[in-house]
């Protein structure tokens, strides 16, 4: 399973290089650079991140270890926080995304901490913990956001854990 997670997560990675890639060899953006008009230039940059800042999600895996909903916010188009609340637990925490403010760009890496809360099952005493993310997020034009991560968890005082955990998200982010 972790070899599976691992390899998503580096052809998600392959898909956002090529995607800028693409972006940098574009004829538009080569025609519009040697246009010598002094008419006024029309663009069509779009930073999916700047505009469309708070999104709702809903988890399965990831920091409340089975399902949650949740709620983040780009502070900034490559700093994003959040809040989210599950079956067993509870979180808060912040992504960092590599390359999120560079316009048009839909897929971004990530990694993040997230400080997390799990209650007791069958009258335990509730742990906390931490959880650190590693990722690939989409974010489309009309606001669905896709995101895949892996991560290491790590609960205070409970041996029987798992070191490696992950999560799926599916979610909508709006515009303000």
């Amino acid at each position: 399973m972790k070899r599976i997670v691992l390899i998503v997560v580096l052809l998600l990675t392959n898909i956002v290089f090529a995607q800028k890639n693409r972006q940098e060899n574009d004829v538009d953006k080569i025609k519009d650079s040697l246009e010598l008009s002094n008419s006024k230039k029309v663009t069509n940059h779009y930073n999916v991140r700047k505009e469309r800042k708070l999104g709702v999600n809903a988890v399965l895996g990831g920091e409340s270890i089975i399902a949650s909903v949740s709620i983040d916010y780009f502070v900034t188009s490559t700093l994003n926080i959040g809040i989210g609340f599950g079956l067993i637990g509870g979180y808060v925490g912040a992504k960092y995304h590599f390359r999120g403010n560079i316009d048009d760009l839909k897929w971004t890496p990530y990694i993040g901490v997230s400080g997390i809360r799990v209650a007791g099952i069958m009258g335990g005493d509730s742990k906390s913990g931490v959880y650190f993310p590693a990722g690939i997020q989409y974010i489309g034009n009309k606001g669905f956001s896709f995101s895949i991560e892996a991560a290491a968890l790590s609960i205070i005082n409970r041996d029987d854990e798992p070191p490696v955990w992950g999560a799926v998200k599916i979610g909508y982010h709006f515009k303000p």
